[in-house]
């Protein structure tokens, strides 16, 4: 029986493809209990598969959020701290933020390719949903650009917004095409 965390974090979920994630869910089952250390609160949901089988759908867990929220707070402000070392060097270019966005895209491609099983824990929702995800800014990144824009004087938008996706996909697509030895993360 598998255990999928529903919000940002089933994206990153190998067993479940957007394709196979299942539709229709046969029994909810309110819960308020505790297990072990997760005090687990709100709903957990058995679903079939397209095979058949059951899994268990964990709707709210207290530990998962505590761990997303953690995670989220250390990656904001070390993506504010990056900010202010990196940017005074430059009026023109937002390097700050095309940095955090790529170093948080290398970290997650780096995490996933070589731990997939970590999306599934409470460490995976601290590091991949909570510190990338807050680390990463597609916002900052859309308002710098559309400052960019507005500056009659420069006209480096578009070459913010080149750099910023071919560097994090080609990352993504640089990472993906490595192998480490021992076949992942703590295996060797």
């Amino acid at each position: 029986m598998g255990i999928a965390h529903l919000g940002g974090s089933h994206r990153l979920q190998p067993h479940l493809s957007r394709g196979s994630f299942p539709s229709r869910c046969c029994r909810r089952q309110p819960r308020r209990r505790d297990v072990g250390p997760e005090f687990v609160l709100g709903f957990t949901t058995h679903c079939k598969t397209g095979e058949g089988a059951s899994i268990l759908v964990r709707v709210m867990n207290l530990t998962s959020i505590a761990a997303v929220f953690l995670g989220g707070g250390l990656g904001s402000t070390a993506r504010y701290l990056l900010g202010l070392g990196i940017n005074k060097w430059s009026a023109v270019m937002p390097w700050g933020t095309l940095t955090a966005n790529v170093l948080a895209t290398g970290v997650l491609a780096f995490l996933w390719k070589n731990s997939p099983q970590l999306s599934q824990s409470t460490w995976g929702l601290l590091w991949m949903t909570g510190f990338c995800g807050g680390f990463s800014t597609f916002s900052t990144f859309s308002l710098d650009t559309f400052q960019l824009y507005q500056n009659p004087g420069w006209r480096v938008e578009r070459l913010n917004v080149l750099l910023s996706v071919v560097s994090c996909l080609g990352l993504v697509a640089w990472v993906m095409s490595t192998q480490i030895e021992g076949g992942g993360l703590g295996n060797g």
